[in-house]
């Protein structure tokens, strides 16, 4: 999906912080993989990232690494396998419903695999959660626009840029969109 930056979708927001109450509950080994999966993936080295957030994954018994799913997800963006990402950005949304990160990367994951209209639910939930979030804004608009609902694309759009001024691929969205109104 072209995007704001002009290649895919707006990078998912990255959050490699585990809570307290992610670690409650968890075996150290699930933890450890966590932490080291989720720094790897950080240095984009996401092939052995994958590595450690699936030992996360398996480890955790109580299911609630939410974030290793999250994590697993980036690392499976980057490496080009959408679907894969598609799916783990899906679990996680799943295990932890009020994260709007999660529900961002669903979003902005499912529009780079052209599925727009299913896009729009997730990044719409993520405004829900998180009105400021600027990124699932522009990336909900995009799939607006896919889609042909231009009038909500140019609210999005104009919201964005009042978070972020002088976007030139924004701006070009939205010049876009209001000619198609």
């Amino acid at each position: 999906m072209p995007s704001i930056d002009g290649n895919a979708a707006l990078p998912p927001k990255r959050n490699a912080i585990i809570s307290a109450d992610d670690r409650r509950g968890c075996t150290r080994g699930a933890v450890t993989h966590l932490d080291l999966g989720s720094t790897l993936q950080q240095s984009e080295r996401s092939e052995e990232a994958t590595v450690h957030l699936k030992k996360a994954i398996e480890y955790d018994e109580n299911k609630i690494l939410w974030r290793a799913r999250n994590w697993l997800g980036n690392a499976y963006s980057d490496m080009g396998r959408r679907e894969l990402a598609v799916d783990q950005f899906r679990e996680a949304t799943e295990m932890n419903p009020r994260s709007d990160v999660a529900w961002g990367n669903l979003g902005a994951e499912l529009g780079r695999v052209d599925k727009f209209w299913e896009a729009i639910y997730p990044l719409t939930r993520c405004l829900e959660l998180n009105p400021a979030a600027k990124n699932p804004r522009g990336n909900r608009g995009m799939s607006y626009v896919k889609v042909g609902m231009y009038r909500e694309a140019v609210e999005d759009f104009t919201v964005f840029l009042e978070m972020h001024p002088g976007h030139k691929v924004v701006t070009q969205w939205l010049k876009e969109a209001e000619e198609k109104m």
